[in-house]
């Protein structure tokens, strides 16, 4: 066919879309309804949260010698509708956030829905585990305590501050995780994206397929994996570390405490280090396939 009629049909299928759009009222700024509500609970020993949208989550401290958890935020009728005729009970909570799904001819929903939840504990030790599941959407979280929790997402960004737990995971096929204070053990994974933790008092093992991991104040061991992109330590107090770097630079600070040896091999790269104090039997294993190895 001739390109200029396919120009033609192409514009002629644009100015359709905008006729029908138009006939739709566009529906690009219809708000969603706000939605708020409180489920008093005896007790609650695991929570599982499902959600498709933005979550900004919470642990605080009882005020009035009750648990609740609390959600809010602008929602779709259809899942007000299912909240509203839930019955939540403990001690096993599950709670699905997530949007019913919803299409119509000549309609475009440019809105992205954000949810609140706030957990409220009388006594932080009776949770057991915390596991919160998102699809495209991205997770911030303040305050987590649990002796297990997990924190994922298909697609975006999770950013954890002041956590406690016997071990965290946290994974995003495509985003950056965000880790700061935390007191326990970690595995953080991200597909496409960036690592970067700070304040960890526990031993960590991370992994990354495409982007950088940097991580400040390990207390503990550490496992570190990337396929490509850099990895740094700033200001550890780490004995063991096994670092493997495929197609990145290595850089460690000089840990004054640390008197074991320093066992470093770049295939391709330079190897800067001090000498190993060779005192302990405690071990920093760095490898890298194309990349510099520095510690100083």
């Amino acid at each position: 066919m001739n390109p200029k009629i396919w120009s033609r049909l192409s514009i002629l299928f644009i100015l359709i879309g905008i006729a029908g759009m138009a006939y739709e009222g566009f529906r690009f700024t219809d708000k969603l309804p706000y939605f708020e509500k409180q489920w008093q609970l005896d007790s609650i020993q695991e929570l599982r949260i499902k959600s498709g949208s933005n979550v900004d989550m919470k642990f605080i401290a009882s005020q009035d010698g009750s648990n609740y958890i609390e959600v809010s935020g602008n929602m779709k009728q259809e899942l007000i509708d299912r909240l509203e005729a839930s019955e939540v009970s403990g001690p096993k909570v599950s709670l699905d956030l997530t949007n019913p799904e919803s299409w119509s001819f000549f309609t475009v929903d440019f809105q992205s829905t954000n949810q609140s939840i706030t957990v409220a504990l009388t006594d932080a030790e009776l949770m057991e585990r915390l596991q919160v599941e998102l699809s495209h959407s991205n997770g911030t979280f303040s305050g987590l305590q649990a002796n297990r929790i997990e924190l994922t997402t298909l697609s975006g960004n999770l950013k954890l501050d002041s956590a406690s737990a016997e071990q965290l995971d946290m994974e995003t096929a495509s985003g950056n995780i965000t880790l700061s204070s935390l007191t326990g053990s970690a595995r953080l994974k991200v597909i496409s994206g960036n690592i970067k933790a700070d304040s960890i008092q526990g031993d960590l093992q991370a992994e990354g397929f495409s982007g950088n991991i940097t991580i400040r104040d390990l207390q503990g061991s550490g496992v570190i994996k990337s396929s490509s992109g850099n990895v740094t330590l700033k200001d550890q107090r780490s004995d063991q570390l096994d670092i493997t770097a495929n197609s990145g630079n290595v850089t460690l600070s000089q840990d004054q405490a640390f008197r074991g040896t320093y066992d470093l091999k770049a295939g391709s790269g330079t190897v800067k280090a001090p000498d190993s104090p060779m005192e302990t039997a405690d071990v920093i294993k760095i490898r890298t396939k194309s990349g510099n190895i520095r510690i100083d």
